[in-house]
């Protein structure tokens, strides 16, 4: 089977390649036996000498600043050549979102045991302003608006801006991202919101924000705190009480969430899996007037 033959070829290759064997060739040989309808194969393995990282060039990136498309790289300068280190960057920096093409490329070094790695992007826009209109027969008009900005200045950083407005929602939200703090793996986010929701016997008028410190311990995997403080009103009609349901006051919560994200574009996503996991609590030890614990 000439196709199990030749990803047989490309892993024994890959195993050399990930060993800094950047230049390895392996070439099957066979001898066959016409009459029994066997034949024996060999792997004539040609690794090479060893090659080490001379240099990593970035290119077509007209906005993005080089670093956050560097930090995304799991090949290093200086170090030893890894075949599955290309792979995951570019991986890695298509996730982004930012770019609509990403290719990776070698060149022969300064000397035989030195390779260039060159990264050439292609940007794509990532601002959007989204604006909407309706009419509803429970909310009668309805408006929407958005601006959001996924890489704010060339930083990778990410700002939003959402509203909604209707005779019975009024929604409006600021968020901010840095996916990488001062450079490093810790993620951080802030938002802040407020919102009005009219029910048929109260009216619900929720204020706050939240405040989120994530850290990147293995790659695709991330750990976050995030701490949410908000102010609840309930105003209602009638003289009904709908106890619990929607209890008013102050509520100052801790949620620690788990998440797992292998998409292969963060903005356009086509592969993959996201994955997340959270609890939250919320009690006197969070000097919270509502208590509760969510899964």
């Amino acid at each position: 089977n000439r196709a199990k033959l030749g990803m047989s070829m490309f892993r024994i290759q890959d195993v050399y390649k990930d060993r800094g064997y950047a230049y390895v060739e392996v070439v099957p040989g066979t001898d066959i036996d016409a009459e029994a309808r066997i034949a024996d194969i060999n792997f004539n393995v040609q690794k090479g000498s060893k090659v080490f990282i001379e240099r990593i060039d970035i290119k077509g990136n007209l906005k993005t600043r080089d670093k956050v498309i560097r930090r995304q790289l799991r090949i290093y300068e200086g170090e030893y050549y890894s075949g599955t280190g290309l792979d995951t960057s570019r991986r890695r920096v298509n996730m982004l979102g930012f770019f609509e093409k990403v290719d990776i490329s070698e060149k022969r070094g300064s000397r035989p045991d030195r390779i260039v790695i060159t990264v050439a992007v292609k940007e794509r826009p990532t601002g959007t302003f989204q604006i909407g209109a309706g009419f509803s027969s429970v909310e009668n008009f309805i408006a929407t608006a958005q601006v959001s900005q996924q890489n704010l200045f060339g930083r990778g950083q990410t700002l939003s801006l959402m509203a909604q407005l209707s005779s019975l929602r009024q929604l409006f939200s600021l968020q901010f991202i840095e996916p990488y703090f001062l450079d490093t793996r810790w993620y951080f986010s802030f938002r802040i919101f407020n919102m009005q929701l009219d029910y048929i016997n109260f009216v619900r008028k929720a204020t706050g924000g939240d405040l989120t410190w994530g850290y990147e311990f293995i790659d695709d995997w991330r750990i976050s705190l995030t701490y949410t403080l908000e102010n609840v009103d309930v105003t209602e009609r009638g003289g009904v009480r709908i106890d619990r349901l929607f209890s008013d006051g102050w509520t100052s919560s801790l949620r620690l969430t788990l998440t797992w994200d292998t998409r292969n574009n963060r903005l356009f996503p086509s592969d993959g899996h996201l994955f997340q996991g959270s609890v939250e609590h919320a009690s006197k030890y969070t000097f919270s007037e509502n208590e509760f614990t969510r899964l």
